[in-house]
């Protein structure tokens, strides 16, 4: 019997360990958040794709950049969608190679603002928290970060809708727009 049920919770941690709905299960034991809560905010932030990179080079004096982002993005065969108008870069590789490509040309041109990985983890905070920016493509290593993040902002705002802007914007609420926080409820509609 004792065989049986380790055999069991063996199979259980191995298909957890292995698909998105099993971290997401997975950190609600562990952190006690609502996997539906981390589950959109995924969706939101990568389509749930653990490559996904946003690259926000807002008003920066690189212009160039524009031109050699895409240049690279091409040549890599990779998916990605650019406004202009902010010039944002939302990528969506489709193996980890390319992203880890990308995110070291990211970080050998000098671009500061940019998310990682299925959660989205900001530059700012991986620079903060001391973080591998290569790691973070790891879902695992994504997730227990974004939860780390949601808990800090939880403990500072104590409420949901603030917790999930300040996961977006940081703590200065000052930035916050809500924007986020009605996209975030807009998206739960559609995936709960």
């Amino acid at each position: 019997m004792i065989k049986f049920m380790l055999s069991w919770m063996f199979m259980i941690n191995f298909l957890c360990a292995n698909d998105l709905n099993g971290l997401f299960f997975k950190y609600e034991a562990k952190k006690k958040i609502d996997r539906r809560v981390l589950k959109v905010i995924a969706k939101i932030e990568s389509k749930l794709n653990p490559y996904a990179i946003c690259v926000n080079l807002g008003k920066s004096d690189k212009n160039s950049l524009d031109v050699t982002m895409r240049q690279l993005l091409n040549n890599l065969g990779v998916d990605y969608k650019y406004d202009k108008s902010k010039r944002i870069f939302s990528i969506y590789p489709t193996k980890k190679v390319a992203s880890k490509k990308i995110i070291k040309f990211l970080l050998k041109k000098d671009i500061s603002n940019f998310d990682v990985g299925l959660m989205g983890i900001n530059s700012s905070n991986i620079k903060r928290l001391k973080l591998d920016y290569l790691k973070l493509l790891e879902p695992s290593e994504n997730i227990e970060v974004a939860s780390n993040i949601l808990l800090g902002c939880y403990r500072g705002f104590s409420n949901i809708a603030l917790t999930i802007e300040c996961y977006h914007s940081g703590f200065n609420s000052d930035k916050f727009n809500y924007r986020y926080v009605l996209n975030f409820y807009k998206i739960s509609k559609e995936i709960l």
